[in-house]
């Protein structure tokens, strides 16, 4: 499924592929998971440790001018994309919570 979504010219290479289907498949699990009362703070947590550190890789060989098919401005702008949807989530969830 993999090769097929790459050769479809939906990413760039596999590496890309595999990551989108992980995140999206975490995403997924954090949803469910929310339908457990009290578990709101894992929604952010584990944006953070999923996408920080592909951040700091792509900004870091950016700035080194290094050559990298994975580490792409592409990924910084991914990357940013998703702790965005996650804070959206925590945040709305949060302000269900509440009411």
């Amino acid at each position: 499924m993999i090769q097929w979504l790459v050769d479809a010219g939906g990413f760039r290479n596999a590496n890309h592929a595999i990551w989108f289907l992980c995140t999206v498949g975490i995403f997924l699990t954090m949803l469910i998971q929310r339908l457990l009362p009290h578990i709101v703070w894992l929604i952010p947590v584990t944006g953070v440790v999923v996408h920080v550190s592909p951040i700091v890789n792509a900004v870091r060989v950016s700035l080194r001018n290094e050559r990298s098919d994975l580490y792409t401005p592409d990924c910084i702008v991914f990357n940013s994309l998703m702790l965005v949807v996650y804070a959206g989530a925590f945040f709305f969830f949060r302000h269900r919570e509440t009411e």
